[in-house]
């Protein structure tokens, strides 16, 4: 599939004479795990899609925005995007790579202006800290406030290698991690604290887990003692891990030393060709369906400086009527299957189909019904790219709310001849109505998932 639509959009000028993953290298016990545990995945996938490996060692120079190794960017006609995922999942850059060709990610940088660091040479990795309120029987007399305040600060003061800093940026390449404490307190003032430690690149699945047995147990006036043990022992967990391949998490930090060059010195600088104009065939009335083979027809991310957060849905149900007096008054339809998504993890793939994320046992698909009402720009049937205002019904998780959305039209060469229909626009999605989950950084990012329509349409089979 990957090949033919990689040849599809090389044929219609919109990739550069050559799309590229460029992967940043350095000896070391790191990169032998990547290319062991991973390479080849990719190295298959980059063939099948036509995509060319890259290699370049960081000793030499590396562009801004590369602080370790091994380190994967994507240049394309759109853009150059960084890699933000863990490194042992060729599944998931293989998704990186096929979403960053028309969402390419923003290189912005984040700012703290306070917060604990943990710096080895051009790397951070950035602490992000959640204390639960105590339950059980924590008593009527703690003070909710004052709770938080003691146990966030006696965190903060047991951490050795995590510092303070303020008023700093952190790039794609730098790291998040997330403690959380969860205190539980028995009826005879036993306090049973379970904390767990995560990556950013898995909001489920904990590096460690403080609990059950391994909960840190005493009476409840020993709290800073065992805070204090908990706090260590998942800070050396992250030091440990973070040097780690095993979760692929593990990078090896550049030396401050390390030369800068530019994107251009790699010669991967993105360009566009102009493409030949094609001609689309259709008459009033007739439909146009989407096709099963193509690029990826739904993609999705989370705004800066949470784009590392994103994925595609690979199943679609989707038609477009060609009005009786042209495009105006043309009526369609976008169709989603819910249980087609991925984000390049099938651990991760199940939890988006929970009910706090997709609910997709419930809510199977999410749809958008509309009709144009207004054109500008050329006529695809002249092989001329256009633009439409569509209004219509947008349906996600048993919600419906009338949305207008800008869509550009393009015609793309047919196998057999002839024209398809390439139809993209963006539909930036506020989560928080419809009961979604939000990711942990800033407002608005937090909440706001940019959608991508991204379809093929060829004529429905049977039509003359």
């Amino acid at each position: 599939m990957f090949r033919i639509w990689f040849l599809l959009l090389s044929l219609s000028g919109l990739l550069q004479a050559q799309d590229r993953l460029i992967l940043f290298t350095q000896p070391g016990p790191l990169q032998e795990a990547f290319d062991a545990q991973t390479l080849e995945g990719l190295e298959t996938f980059a063939s099948e899609a036509s995509l060319e490996i890259l290699r370049v060692d960081a000793r030499e120079g590396v562009p801004q925005g590369i602080h370790a190794t091994p380190a994967v960017a994507y240049a394309g006609g759109g853009g150059i995007s960084l890699y933000r995922g863990r490194l042992n999942s060729a599944q998931r850059i293989e998704t990186f790579a096929r979403t960053s060709r028309w969402i390419p990610q923003v290189a912005a940088p984040r700012h703290w202006e306070e917060a604990h660091v943990w710096r080895r040479d051009r790397l951070a990795s950035v602490l992000r800290l959640k204390v639960s309120h105590p339950t059980g029987h924590p008593g009527r007399n703690l003070d909710a406030e004052n709770f938080q305040r003691e146990w966030r600060e006696h965190v903060l003061s047991s951490l050795q290698s995590f510092k303070k800093e303020k008023d700093f940026s952190t790039s794609a390449a730098d790291r998040l991690v997330y403690m959380d404490f969860y205190p539980w307190v028995a009826q005879d003032g036993t306090l049973y604290l379970s904390a767990a430690l995560f990556s950013e690149f898995h909001c489920k699945e904990p590096v460690l887990f403080l609990k059950g047995s391994e909960a840190l147990v005493g009476p409840w006036r020993r709290w800073p003692s065992l805070l204090k043990e908990a706090t260590q022992r998942l800070e050396k967990t992250w030091l440990d891990n973070a040097s780690s391949a095993i979760l692929g998490d593990g990078l090896a930090p550049l030396s401050s030393q390390t030369p800068s060059i530019t994107w251009k010195d790699l010669g991967v600088e993105a360009t566009e060709k102009e493409a030949e104009p094609v001609l689309l065939s259709i008459a009033p009335e007739q439909t146009l369906v989407s096709r099963q083979e193509g690029p990826p027809p739904v993609l999705f991310q989370f705004p800066s400086p949470l784009d590392g957060y994103r994925g595609t849905f690979s199943k679609v149900n989707s038609h477009l009527t060609f009005g009786s007096e042209g495009w105006v008054g043309s009526k369609g339809k976008v169709g989603v299957d819910m249980s087609s998504v991925t984000m390049g993890e099938d651990d991760l793939d199940k939890e988006l189909l929970e009910p706090g994320m997709l609910g997709a046992k419930d809510h199977p698909e999410a749809s958008y019904d509309y009709v144009i009402t207004a054109w500008s720009g050329g006529d695809p049937r002249e092989g001329k790219a256009g633009q439409a205002v569509l209004s219509g019904t947008f349906s996600f998780k048993g919600k419906s709310t009338e949305r207008e959305v800008v869509a550009d039209f393009k015609t793309l060469p047919a196998q057999a001849g002839g024209g398809w229909l390439w139809m993209q626009a963006d539909l930036p999605l506020d989560i928080r109505p419809y009961g979604v989950e939000e990711a942990d950084g800033p407002a608005p990012a937090r909440h706001t998932v940019k959608v991508v329509v991204n379809l093929i349409l060829e004529m429905k089979s049977g039509a003359e």
